[in-house]
């Protein structure tokens, strides 16, 4: 066989951005081989031009652990991907293009392929490509040990060669992974019983000289997680946090933990009630039943949703409510822990939420579920991931009052910080000029929440910006003007020194009506009292999605939200919209 370097020389060219940093410019690529002046071969490809550096550098909390593009550090704001169907050929083009139009409105950044899964289908990354979400691939191998002889070997770097070959192309791919979970496993295995890491040297010689030889410009490690003395070392590489909800933690445990790079963590909640009337029987639509039960593959899955809902509601036997309420606290449970990372910047560099997806009709830490109808979570994550945004945290001595920017400019703001009773009463109040500069975060203030909060079963704390109104104009998911806006009116923030169990809250008259504003469908919703949690749906279309869903509502507010079809993201119009709340 021949090799043939072509080298084409492009004066300034426009280059590949992740979304939310820059446009994801791409290029037409037509080669065709020819032989006597008759082509006998010809490829077509879109392309992105871009550099990719993995940084893991000495610094003064350890090393570093992120991705920089083009020259930029970006902080990866994203989710791990799972195949979209435990059938693989039902998996059509235009379901992924769907869910990753999903991410990318999510403010997502990155997409973790994960190791458990498959090398995804053409579509997949050529979707990736042209929305500008960067890819971190796991090869597929997970959580076991493989042989370690030659024939295996030699398997594995066949299929290595021709995923390589055919994957690099990719501007989106970012980083190649050997493997998931297995060197940490095999750490555990080493010191309980002496075992030996079988298939060592694939993940830590071939398949980083592989990778080197046919994408020369690509990142490479060779595990996840991987870091110093011992895998999920909080000082280096990355981590997989599980201690909160798989063991048994609840989610204020988010606030102890440190990390570089976050590339698993996340919260159980149960798919959309629409999804489970055409999973389940009626008779099976019960918190305990057996059915609901054996759709959560984890074991002892439903009762840590029993021992999470108790800690911040009061615990409903009507399945629907425990659904909502349940999805209320896989949401706020995502929603610190993202708040928690993006303030540590740029200490911590990275948050991959488990899991973006689902595979069948099921209860587990996905963000929309299998029908791609978003849980709560979906939109707690979303504006958590906002390009700019405000923060309210505990700490040792008070509240502290953050703001992320993760623009290249800087951010001139002025924070309100408001008191309200659960009536809908306003007590202390306080503005607070800020500027935060490019790509950092600012702690603006700490304040001491007794002194805010007369009756702690009665007041909360919100946190906003003076001015910054904005909603969605409902355009379809393929208008990057909208995909970039801010979801909802601006950046907010509540905290509640009690959790909601132990909230007494009014009654609230929540009410929604479909409304149309500048050709755009939608819906009104104002309350008369404050209401948290508030959820809309449609009686009559359980596939009519809200662009903002999940609210916390102050007393008096109105808002309008634009309504699209949750299979293609295009305009539709609500028949019998309701809301509920908790």
């Amino acid at each position: 066989a021949s090799e043939v370097e072509l080298i084409l020389d492009l004066s300034d060219p426009a280059l590949w951005w992740p979304h939310g940093v820059g446009e994801p410019a791409l290029y037409d690529l037509d080669l065709a081989l020819s032989r006597d002046g008759k082509p006998v071969h010809r490829i077509g490809e879109r392309i992105g031009l871009r550099t990719v550096e993995w940084v893991q550098e000495k610094d003064h909390w350890g090393r570093s652990f992120f991705v920089r593009i083009n020259g930029r550090d970006v902080f990866a704001k994203g989710a791990n991907w799972i195949p979209a169907d435990s059938f693989l050929p039902r998996v059509a083009p235009e379901i992924h293009r769907r869910q990753l139009a999903l991410a990318a409105e999510a403010e997502m950044n990155m997409i973790r392929v994960w190791g458990g899964g498959v090398y995804e289908d053409p579509a997949f990354y050529r979707e990736a490509d042209r929305l500008g979400l960067m890819v971190w691939q796991d090869f597929p191998y997970a959580c076991a040990l493989y042989p370690d002889d030659g024939e295996f070997r030699a398997n594995a770097l066949r299929e290595a060669e021709s995923a390589l070959a055919r994957l690099c192309r990719h501007p989106s791919i970012v980083l190649w992974c050997g493997n998931n979970e297995i060197e940490r496993d095999a750490e555990k295995l080493r010191r309980a019983f002496k075992t030996p890491f079988l298939g060592r040297s694939l993940w830590h010689e071939q398949l980083p000289d592989l990778a080197r030889r046919i994408a020369p410009d690509a990142a490479y490690i060779p595990s996840s997680p991987i870091g110093g003395e011992t895998p999920d070392d909080p000082r280096e590489g990355d981590r997989h946090l599980w201690r909160i909800w798989s063991g048994w933690r609840d989610y204020p445990v988010y606030l102890e933990e440190e990390g570089r790079f976050f590339s698993e963590f996340g919260f159980q909640a149960p798919a959309n009630p629409a999804t489970w009337r055409e999973a389940l029987a009626p008779e099976d639509r019960h918190p305990q039943s057996l059915a609901f039960e054996r759709h959560n593959k984890q074991i002892e899955g439903t009762e840590r949703i029993f021992r999470f809902l108790a800690a911040h509601h009061r615990v409903p036997a009507e399945f629907e409510r425990f659904v909502r309420l349940s999805q209320d606290v896989q949401g706020r449970a995502l929603g610190l822990a993202v708040d928690h990372w993006r303030r540590r910047r740029p200490r911590t560099m990275g948050v991959l939420i488990w899991q973006l997806n689902d595979c069948w009709p099921v209860t587990s830490w996905s963000l929309f579920d299998y029908r791609m109808r978003p849980k709560a979570a979906w939109y707690h994550v979303r504006r958590g991931f906002r390009p700019r945004n405000i923060a309210l945290l505990p700490s040792a001595k008070g509240l502290e009052v953050h703001l992320l920017n993760d623009e290249a400019d800087p951010w001139r703001a002025e924070v309100r910080l408001r008191a309200f009773d659960t009536g809908g009463g306003v007590g202390e109040e306080m503005k607070l000029p800020a500027e935060v500069p490019p790509e950092s975060v600012l702690r603006l203030a700490e304040i001491d929440p007794e002194a805010w909060l007369p009756d702690p079963e009665r007041w909360f704390i919100v946190a906003d910006i003076t001015g910054a109104a904005e909603s969605l104009t409902g355009a379809g998911a393929g208008d990057d003007s909208r995909l970039r806006r801010e979801a909802g009116y601006g950046p907010r923030a509540f905290w509640f020194s009690v959790p909601f169990k132990h909230l007494r809250i009014g009654e609230a008259a929540v009410m929604v009506e479909a409304e149309e504003r500048g050709g755009s469908p939608g819906v009104l919703l104002r309350t008369d009292r404050p209401a948290f949690g508030v959820w809309l749906e449609d009686e009559e279309n359980p596939d009519l999605m809200f662009l903002d869903n999940a609210l916390d509502l102050l007393a008096g507010e109105e808002r309008w939200v634009a309504t699209v079809a949750v299979p293609t993201g295009e305009p539709m119009a609500a028949r019998r919209p309701r809301a509920h709340r908790i």
